[in-house]
């Protein structure tokens, strides 16, 4: 497993059990989706994001905030 696909992993599996609610959190919680962004902006790249494409391809079902977009 790649240290990009750990990461991944890591974000979306672990956004289930922190605290969205509160004043520091409403001011800095950022989505799996946006932390994915961010590390690929942070470390000019894409491989993170094309890592998430491929956890959910390997998966067949889409990450959950993805599923909360389609509804």
């Amino acid at each position: 497993m790649s240290a990009f696909r750990y990461i991944v992993n890591f974000i979306q599996t672990s956004h289930n059990y922190e605290m969205k609610r509160g004043l520091l959190a409403k001011m800095f919680y950022l989505t799996p989706a946006e932390r994915i962004q961010r590390l690929d902006e942070v470390f000019d790249t894409t491989q993170f994001s094309e890592e998430a494409l491929s956890l959910v391809s390997d998966n067949g079902s889409a990450h959950p905030e993805a599923q909360k977009e389609q509804r």
